[in-house]
């Protein structure tokens, strides 16, 4: 449902926009806030962040190396730079909530990480790198972009983790060929 909200304002911002933008903060919030509110009938969006969620029967499971709660992280990151990209100028405080949360992704934030396995954190970071990518390569949001989001590429670039650092020059390869790619990503 999140990859689906974000590919919906994506594609049509005017008509779903406004809705879509307010579900996602709506769900985001609690992830970067921490916000700890009584969970009972009405209210369950602290059991459904801290909780455990378990994967459908039906649901195609794609990657079995990661788990129920790293995906909904992932895809709800993935849905909001979706939402972002299509919404441009009326994403302010999505744009804002979307770029805190591409931080913990990239920056292994042990508070959004939580329990995930190793497998489960480079999925999360390489998930982020690909978000920050994409809005660095949008002519909207390139403005935006600090020289810090440049030096987050180059530590990924040098990681410790070989696989990292493999993803990353692949990502960084693919979006070389984007005719939007800005010159910073050719001289990284």
């Amino acid at each position: 449902r999140l990859v689906l909200v974000g590919h919906m304002i994506e594609i049509s911002p005017i008509s779903i926009g406004d809705m879509g933008k307010r579900i996602l903060s709506n769900i985001s919030k609690h992830i970067v806030d921490k916000q700890k509110t009584n969970d009972d009938e009405d209210n369950m969006t602290t059991s459904f962040f801290h909780g455990n969620f378990t994967l459908l029967p039906d649901e195609p499971h794609c990657d079995p190396e990661i788990g129920a709660d790293a995906r909904v992280k992932r895809e709800l990151v993935k849905a909001m730079t979706r939402a972002v990209l299509g919404l441009q100028e009326n994403s302010a405080s999505l744009f804002n909530t979307v770029y805190k949360l591409m931080k913990k992704c990239i920056g292994n934030d042990e508070d959004f990480t939580g329990e995930m396995s190793e497998s489960e954190i480079i999925f999360i970071r390489l998930c982020g790198l690909s978000c920050l990518l994409k809005l660095i390569c949008s002519s909207y949001f390139y403005s935006r972009m600090k020289p810090d989001d440049f030096l987050i590429i180059i530590s990924l670039l040098r990681d410790s983790s070989s696989i990292i650092r493999q993803r990353t020059y692949r990502k960084l390869a693919e979006h070389l060929r984007d005719p939007t790619c800005p010159i910073e990503l050719l001289a990284l």
